[in-house]
């Protein structure tokens, strides 16, 4: 699924500083062995510029538990620029920071 809402020609930045494309994007996906209770946005704010761009704001929080069972709780917030092609809504852009903990 994520295949289709990742543009291919993607580019963003990770919480760790990294960048990558679509590649990236769905590589870390299938690397990741963690296991989810629950991942979440929220606080999101949605902002149009034209008919074909968006620019959505928010905050993502995972919670869950890694192979070794440590749980985790992470909050990041999220910047992603959406665009419509040929009728279609893809990620063209994301950048996340991992927010720190309260």
């Amino acid at each position: 699924m994520v295949d289709v809402l990742v543009a291919d020609d993607f580019v963003g930045t990770g919480s760790n500083g990294k960048v990558g494309n679509k590649s990236t994007v769905l590589r870390e996906a299938k690397k990741d062995k963690n296991t989810y209770d629950s991942a979440v946005a929220g606080h999101m704010s949605v902002r149009g510029f034209g008919a074909h761009v968006a620019v959505v704001t928010g905050i993502t929080k995972e919670v869950g538990k890694t192979p070794e069972g440590r749980s985790f709780e992470h909050r990041y917030h999220f910047t992603d620029t959406w665009m419509e092609r040929s009728g279609k809504w893809q990620c063209i852009a994301s950048h996340a920071v991992l927010m720190p903990e309260k």
